[in-house]
């Protein structure tokens, strides 16, 4: 820390005696950190050696302090802070906001009345939109309320205490912890009175076991929990029926979804290493109905579990689910480093995945159905992954309200090759077959895709009596700003009955 000080000092008195008295007025300025500070106001000692203070106010940049009142056997002290710009007194920091306090009461024993509200805050990385503490009472008994707004969520907290005047551990209680979330996710409150400790000595806070409660939902930490420069042990949440209903911001809006979770956390950390985690997420059936054409369509997921291990800059992520008759679902990814350069490994599986539902939920699709299957490496960083392997899809119907005729069967290949990925299939029709072939590739939200379509007879009944043969040789290109066909559609034959 740099400092400057010019000082201007005017004072009378004497410390002669028993009775010592002494009247100053301070005039300070200079620079503290390169920026500008003061200090200014009128102080007179007593004759029974009480400090009177008289409009003492401390600026530093824009922000002010000011005290006003007596400090002797007995305190009487009242002031006010007010931030206009908190970065300059705390270098790096941002935010502004007002502030009251009142000491009263002996010193042995002050009594604090004291308030403070930030806005726009923010330090080492973190931010909140407003926090507000109240603070009122003495060591040996006081109560301390909280309100905390970072963007989408909203914590309320009202707690009470007492400090042991020997050891200066402290005990406490909160009766109140409200939770809010971002909008479509459950708000949640505290179900008991939750005990706190603080032993001075070893500067180590626990916790007692406690639950939230959402409506019929709980999310319980199951073990006392111990926080110290040693590390953090003990904490456990555990949820046994949390229902999926609970969760619709995570969802489009035209998704409803039924079901329970069991949620299960563990985590712990030893001095400055890297927290360790697991946790695990599990349900027997998850349902989701899905609006298309005024009509819904279902998806189900059976016997869902997944489960997320950090240990270091470790990462591993395991998850398997079951689906439509005969599918499955499995998924192993593991990274490792720091993000987003982690190193990234693992694989996705599908097999005999119904494609029905998904293709149903297209706009303007009639029916749809399909067996997807096949695995794929995942490898790369988490910055930038890379895929390879194939996925097919076998059996597959599609009938569109845009299409002719229906797709009475078709089967596709798509293989993965880094970033880039190609498709080439056969398809029949009630008019005939045809081959289709195409290209996908993706960069971040950069993607482009291709898709070629051919046939060599293709026998079209727009009505009675008319029948046109035709051989298109087409291709469509669609990326983020681009959508364009080309190609050509040969009429070789058409027949018309006009007596039909």
């Amino acid at each position: 820390m740099g400092c400057r000080i010019d000082c201007s000092v005017q004072a009378e008195g004497t410390f002669a005696g028993s009775k010592p008295a002494l009247r100053a007025a301070l005039d300070l300025q200079g620079l503290v950190n390169a920026l500008p500070a003061a200090l200014s106001g009128r102080v007179t000692l007593g004759d029974a050696r009480v400090l009177q203070l008289q409009e003492l106010r401390l600026l530093s940049a824009g922000n002010t302090l000011q005290l006003s009142g007596s400090a002797g056997e007995l305190l009487a002290l009242e002031g006010t802070l007010q931030l206009r710009a908190l970065g300059e007194t705390l270098p790096g920091a941002r935010g502004r906001g007002t502030g009251t306090f009142r000491i009263e009461g002996s010193r042995e024993q002050p009594r604090v009345d004291a308030s403070l509200e930030l806005a726009d805050l923010a330090w080492q990385g973190s931010t909140a939109e407003r926090l507000a503490l109240q603070l009122q009472g003495s060591r040996a008994a006081h109560v301390l309320r909280g309100s905390l707004r970072i963007p989408g969520i909203a914590l309320d907290v009202a707690c009470r205490g007492k400090e042991s005047p020997d050891t200066g551990d402290w005990s406490g209680s909160c009766s109140r912890l409200e939770l809010g979330t971002p909008k479509g996710l459950p708000d949640w409150q505290l179900d008991r009175v939750l005990r706190l400790d603080w032993l001075a000595p070893e500067r180590r806070l626990s916790i007692d076991p406690f639950c939230l409660r959402s409506g019929g939902a709980t999310a319980c930490r199951t073990a006392r929990v111990s926080i110290s420069p040693a590390g953090i042990d003990g904490i456990a949440l555990r949820s046994d029926a949390l229902p999926v209903a609970l969760l619709p911001a995570l969802l489009p809006p035209e998704v409803s979804a039924s079901g329970t979770l069991a949620l299960a956390v563990q985590a712990a950390r030893r001095g400055t290493e890297p927290l360790q985690l697991q946790a695990s997420l599990s349900s027997p059936l998850l349902r989701f109905d899905a609006l298309a054409a005024s009509e819904e369509v279902p998806i189900e997921l059976r016997d869902t579990a997944i489960s997320l291990r950090r240990s270091g800059e470790s990462i591993q992520l395991v998850g398997s689910a079951l689906t439509g008759p005969e599918g499955r679902i499995e998924m192993a990814l593991a990274a490792a480093g720091a993000l987003p350069a982690s190193a990234l490994s693992g694989r996705i599986a599908l097999r005999d995945v119904d494609t029905g539902p998904v293709l149903r939920l297209l706009p303007g699709s009639l029916e749809a159905g399909g067996r997807l299957g096949g695995e794929v490496r995942v490898d790369g960083s988490v910055g930038a992954p890379s895929l390879s392997g194939e996925l097919t899809i076998g059996g597959g119907r599609f009938a569109h309200e845009a299409l002719p005729q229906a797709i009475e069967d078709f089967s596709l290949a798509l293989r993965f090759t880094g970033a880039d990925a190609t498709f080439d299939g056969q398809l029949r029709t009630r008019a005939g077959t045809g081959e289709s072939d195409g290209a996908l590739r993706w960069a971040g939200e950069d993607w482009s895709a291709s898709l070629g379509l051919r046939a060599d007879d293709l026998l079209l009944e727009p009505r009675r009596g008319t029948r046109i043969h035709v051989a298109p040789d087409i291709r469509v290109e669609i990326g983020p700003a681009l959508a364009r066909i080309g190609g050509t559609v040969r009429i070789p034959r058409a027949d018309v009955d006009l007596e039909a």
